[in-house]
């Protein structure tokens, strides 16, 4: 079927008197042809006489191979002594080929005045005249395309073949790993890396430690060149790991307060508790409050003394015990001398 403007006439039929009047109708198909199951649209056009309007009874319309969906009413017009109505359709096929589309129930009533696009009336009036557009041809395609002439078509399995997993070049591959793996290990074990090697070729003590770190300070230029701020962040960090590695307290994330708890339980002298405190709160004075302290060199002889002071607390604390285990194995009776009776070991 050729998609072009349809022009039908139909006659009015007068269901209550006898007379008749002349309704034309232009059909207008959709620019494409109607697919199975999708709806389409096509336009409906009605000329009769101005002293009538015109409504759709789509209660009356019936087919096996068509469904109506929708029906608007586009425009409503006036010219001389005729009146046009133009109608938009939205139906649905279920057929697959040249399907015949069903004609259409006009009512037509007294003129009521409207304007604008609507939704067509879709109440049968028992008084009002009607006038059946004509039924004509409509092609339907198929859902799906058809493939086209010495087109070869491709025949889909509902489940897909079965699929063997490449167990060989996955075993290849866990054995290539496995075997980097052991070359890493051993290279790795073999030239001693990682902390614990670090650590036991670093044989300075945690005060040698700290006197090293304060002298590389002191020749950074960070206090000649303004950066009074990353000077007190090292002199601090200097502090905190001094304590973490002597008294092996997590020093570098704890605030001032916690810090200066953790110092007193070590046994430290009032003195180093509160020259310590005072260190580290101007730190964080420099470092949170952009305050600019001018004591450089006795901040560094401060932070010198507390490590004297704390170094020599442990040494002392380590040659208490020593005594005190000496003179206790000095006591203690040799393995397998026997005391007689009434003598103490």
């Amino acid at each position: 079927m050729k998609f072009t403007n349809i022009l039908l006439l139909a006659f009015l039929l007068a269901v209550q008197t006898a007379a008749s009047q002349t309704v034309s109708f232009k059909i207008t198909p959709p620019r494409k042809k109607p697919k199975l199951a999708e709806p389409f649209k096509l336009r409906l056009e009605a000329s009769y006489d101005k002293n009538y309007t015109a409504k759709i009874d789509t209660g009356s319309i019936d087919s096996e191979f068509f469904e109506i969906l929708k029906t608007t009413k586009l425009t409503s017009k006036k010219s001389g002594g005729a009146a046009t109505t133009e109608f938009e359709i939205e139906a649905q096929a279920f057929a697959i080929g040249v399907s015949t589309f069903p004609e259409i129930t006009f009512l037509l009533s007294v003129a009521e005045s409207s304007s604008g696009p609507q939704q067509a009336d879709v109440t049968t009036n028992a008084g009002a005249l009607e006038a059946k557009s004509p039924s004509f041809p409509l092609e339907i395609e198929p859902l799906f395309e058809k493939p086209k002439t010495g087109e070869s078509v491709e025949i889909k399995d509902i489940y897909p073949p079965l699929k063997f997993i490449p167990w060989l070049p996955l075993i290849l591959s866990f054995l290539a790993l496995c075997a980097l793996g052991a070359f890493l290990y051993a290279r790795r074990k073999k030239t001693g890396a990682g902390p614990a090697a670090e650590t036991s070729k670093n044989t300075r003590t945690p005060y040698r430690r700290a006197m090293d770190s304060i002298e590389e300070l002191t020749a950074s230029g960070l206090w000649e060149a303004g950066k009074i701020k990353d000077f007190y962040i090292r002199l601090s960090a200097i502090f905190r790991l001094y304590m973490k590695e002597q008294f092996a307290i997590d020093a570098l994330l704890m605030t001032t307060a916690s810090l200066s708890r953790e110092l007193k339980k070590t046994g430290a002298e009032v003195q180093t508790l509160i020259t310590s405190r005072e260190l580290l709160e101007r730190s964080d004075l420099v470092k949170f409050a952009k305050f600019k302290p001018q004591q450089k060199d006795s901040d560094l002889a401060a932070l010198k003394e507390i490590l004297v002071r704390l170094t020599r607390q442990t040494e002392n604390a380590a040659e208490q015990k020593a005594e005190i285990a000496g003179t206790e194995t000095a006591h203690t009776p040799a393995a397998g001398v026997e005391t007689g009776p009434g003598e103490k070991p």
